[in-house]
Order: structure tokens, then sequence, then C-alpha cells
């Protein structure tokens, strides 16, 4: 595993292993200002706004995704992003809660929207794509282990035993 693999194969990484998901409000921040810096290659939309736990409610006008304010909740429970390749361009589902207290409680959904980035925003994504990805390959190898195992079971029960089943 290299140390900066390139945008080509985290893109194949993240096939690999179909989706990530992050939690973190670092991620937000990082998403927000990219769609900042690019908005003319960045394509967002609400899927739907507020419910009715919701404190905050939002009206059509898109710029409010562009809003920090608006993606202002608590870390780890209350932020779910969830990124896959679509076409050539890298797709974001997010959903924000509403939070109780410091370490979230998840409330009600504040929001949720789609947003289409272009491909080089996955560097910002390695860690938890090589997380998936080592994550994949150990259950591969414990599925591996456990046929050959199967394999060498009966095998050896054939040897044992001429085949008798008991």
């Amino acid at each position: 595993m290299s140390k900066k693999p390139s945008i080509k194969d985290l893109r194949k990484k993240l096939e690999y292993v179909e989706s990530i998901y992050s939690n973190r409000w670092n991620m937000c921040r990082l998403l927000v200002d990219y769609m900042n810096e690019h908005r003319d290659k960045v394509s967002v939309k609400w899927l739907s706004r507020g419910g009715w736990e919701s404190k905050v409610h939002y009206n059509d006008d898109i710029e409010q995704l562009f809003d920090f304010k608006t993606w202002s909740t608590y870390d780890l429970s209350c932020i779910d992003l969830k990124f896959s390749t679509k076409g050539d361009k890298l797709e974001c589902y997010a959903s924000i809660f509403e939070g109780g207290n410091f370490r979230g409680e998840r409330r009600g959904l504040r929001f949720r929207a789609e947003i289409i980035l272009p491909f080089n925003f996955i560097k910002n994504l390695k860690e938890e794509i090589e997380e998936k990805v080592e994550y994949f390959l150990i259950s591969e190898h414990k599925r591996f282990l456990e046929e050959e195992a199967k394999k060498w079971m009966n095998n050896r029960y054939d040897e044992l035993f001429k085949g008798e089943k008991g």
C-alpha cells in the first residue's frame, strides 16, 4: 500500500468497497470549504429539510448549503456523510441531525442533501477508503481461510476413514 495513492487508485478502491462513510465535523468543514472554493464544479441539491423535530427550517435557497452555520452540529452522532462514485463524479449524500448535547444525542433530521463533486476531492477521503479496503480484505481472507479449513477437514476425514461417513 503506497503512501500517496493517486486519484485513479483511490477511485478504484472506492469502487471496490462501493461507498465510505464519515461522521466527523472535520470532514464537513473540508466538504463545505471545497464546495465554496469550487462552486462552478460542484452540484448541490436539497433532498429534505427539517422535520417536525427540527429547530431549524430551511427555505428553497440552495445557498444555505454553502454556509457553515447550516452544517453546524455535534461531531460523530449527528453527521452522516456517505461518499460513492457516480459516473465520472464523486457523490456525497449528507444527513445532518439535531443534537442534544456535546456527545450528540441524535434527535431529529435537520436536512439531507446530495452533493456531486469532482473526483479530486477524493484525496480528502484517503484514510476512510484505506480503512474500508483493509476491512474488506480481512473479511475476504477470513472467508478464504474458512473455505480452506473445510476442504482440509474433508480431505483429512477421507484420509483417516477412507470415505466412511458416520
